[in-house]
């Protein structure tokens, strides 16, 4: 439904998108409404919504040290953009799965962050931009931190309760060969 005419038809232009089997997306929404009847005060409107769609080889931390990749993952993603009153609002949110992390580093923090990623095979991701164009505010939140931060966790306690063993062990064998010199006097 478009017109470049509203304020004489009174009505807004309205704009639907459909795809499926797209060149890494599967499935492909979009609606959008372009409300200027009355031009003091458009409200211009999108809301979209692709599943499947295939990511591959996205770097989130570059460089030599720890590079890290999301090396594969299938997303749904959704979200909306609404400009009203030179006000500008986005938002996205994304459900990854099937997601295949690489990288890290040889020794230390880099490779345990290496290790603990190869764990994670989902996230979300949610962002949102607001403002003026010229100031907008944005903010990006992520279950991604807390999934790391238990898989790191997990494998610390691995890591003591192995260590914890070997002390015991170690423990047991000195007590044992101090106590088997005075086995004779008891």
């Amino acid at each position: 439904d478009v017109t470049h005419q509203q304020e004489i038809i009174n009505r807004p232009t309205r704009m639907t998108v459909k795809g499926n089997a797209l060149d890494g997306i599967d499935k492909l929404d979009v609606t959008a409404t372009f409300n200027h009847i009355a031009k003091s005060n458009p409200k211009d409107q999108l809301a979209y919504r692709m599943e499947g769609v295939a990511l591959t080889k996205f770097e989130l931390i570059g460089g030599s040290k720890m590079p890290i990749t999301l090396d594969k993952a299938v997303a749904i993603v959704d979200g909306g953009v609404l400009y009203e009153s030179d006000v500008f609002t986005a938002t996205m949110n994304g459900a990854f799965n099937e997601a295949v992390f690489a990288g890290g580093a040889s020794e230390g923090l880099g490779k345990a962050l290496g290790t603990a990623l190869k764990t994670i095979n989902s996230f979300n991701l949610q962002g949102e931009a607001k403002g003026n164009l010229k100031d907008l505010n944005v903010s990006i939140n992520s279950d991604l931190d807390k999934k790391i931060k238990s898989a790191l966790k997990g494998q610390f306690a691995a890591k003591k309760d192995a260590l914890e063993i070997k002390l015991k062990k170690k423990l047991n064998a000195e007590v044992t060969q101090f106590l088997s010199k005075y086995t004779d006097d008891l």
